[in-house]
């Protein structure tokens, strides 16, 4: 399980359950789940919207279920990291 949290946003990546869950950081109360294969890791980017490694892909998710995929092909990768700073 690899969390990822910005200010009013939790997303949890359960890569057992094959999902992403979107908690409310006050509560811990599931708000929304996404179904995404062994999802490995997962970090926040702005609008509520996260980054995900998943079978050989890096996804942007949403907590309604809308999933871009960013890139594909990549060799097992296991981490991801976004940089607010830098978001077009």
């Amino acid at each position: 399980m690899n969390v990822a949290a910005s200010g009013k946003h939790v997303a949890v990546a359960y890569k057992e359950h094959d999902a992403i869950h979107w908690l409310d950081p006050e509560t811990g109360e599931v708000q929304s789940e996404v179904a995404i294969s062994s999802p490995w890791d997962v970090a926040m980017m702005s609008k509520n919207r996260a980054l995900a490694v998943s079978d050989g892909r890096v996804l942007a998710i949403g907590p309604n279920g809308e999933t871009e995929v960013i890139i594909s092909g990549l060799s097992a990768p296991r981490q991801v990291a976004f940089d607010a700073k830098r978001e077009q």
